[in-house]
């Protein structure tokens, strides 16, 4: 009995430690994070926007910053997933525009510039 002693102690050690330690973290799910797409210098007073005049910027759950200073035109937009092609699981995505034919417009604008 002595011998199953110290295996008995071990899986209550085991158990009880790990009572107290917290779960991992799970990476935060997709619905958090929005295709980012900047607008070309001089489209910043458009509605709707093609490939022509909005590039792919970042994927994640705020308007990324740079580039993007004053108010009053559009600088950086986020449009519904609806709108957007997604290329390369997430690293790269393009306007579903119909080749300019069908011009998407943003759901929210993340950042302004003071110029068009």
């Amino acid at each position: 009995m002595k011998k199953y002693l110290l295996g008995l102690f071990a899986v209550v050690l085991a158990i009880g430690f790990s009572a107290f330690i917290a779960p991992a973290k799970k990476a935060a799910m997709s619905l958090d994070n929005y295709y980012w797409f900047s607008i070309s210098s001089g489209e910043g007073d458009e509605s709707a926007f093609t490939n022509e005049n909005a590039t792919f910027v970042y994927y994640g759950p705020e308007a990324p910053s740079s580039g993007c200073s004053g108010t009053g035109y559009n600088c950086m937009v986020r449009f519904s997933p609806g709108d957007v092609l997604i290329l390369e699981e997430e690293q790269d995505a393009v306007l579903d525009d119909n080749d300019g034919a069908n011009p998407k417009t943003p759901t929210v604008i993340g950042r302004e510039r003071g110029t068009p």
